[in-house]
Formats: C-alpha cells, sequence, structure tokens
C-alpha cells in the first residue's frame, strides 16, 4: 500500500495546483465526450437484444423497435465521434 501512495505522490511532484486543475478540466471534458459513445453502445445492445427476441417469437413490431435503437445508437456514436474531433481541433489549436 505505502509503495502505491509513493508511486503516487512521486508522480505528482513539481506540479503546480495549476496544472492539476487543468488536469481535471480534460479529465472532466474527456468524460463528457464518453458518454455519447457509452449511450450509443447501450443502445446498441438494448437494439440488439430487441430484435432477436423479436426474431425469435416472430414479433415483427419488437423487431423494428430494435432496429430503431440500434440506429438510435449509432446516431449517438456518430455524435460522440463528432464531439471528440470538435475536441481534438480545438486542443491542436491551442498547441
Amino acid at each position: 500500500m505505502s509503495l502505491l501512495v509513493t508511486k503516487i505522490s512521486n508522480g505528482f511532484a513539481g506540479t503546480t495546483p495549476a496544472s492539476l486543475r487543468c488536469s481535471s478540466i480534460q479529465m472532466e471534458r474527456n468524460k463528457a465526450m464518453d458518454r455519447e459513445h457509452v449511450k450509443g453502445a447501450a443502445d446498441k445492445a438494448k437494439g440488439a437484444i430487441k430484435e432477436g427476441a423479436g426474431k425469435f417469437t416472430g414479433d415483427k413490431s419488437m423487431e423494428a423497435e430494435g432496429k430503431m435503437d440500434k440506429a438510435k445508437g449509432s446516431a449517438h456514436n456518430a455524435a460522440g465521434n463528432v464531439k471528440d474531433a470538435a475536441r481534438d481541433a480545438a486542443d491542436a489549436i491551442k498547441k
């Protein structure tokens, strides 16, 4: 346990509070961007389950609902990719 604490404290040696704040802001920014991807993956999984259940039971409405959920998941992933690209472009301009 003390080895882990030592390693962590050495990792922050020489950092200023401002640099720690910047890294926490960056982590918040990354977390917000990842939400779209997580939501997209969840919708795609839910859609695949519904679509499979609809095919298995012969329920065309559930199958269609599953396809819609999968499309919704793809849209969330695309939105996440756009946000990531915009963030990367903004970071490149700052450098």
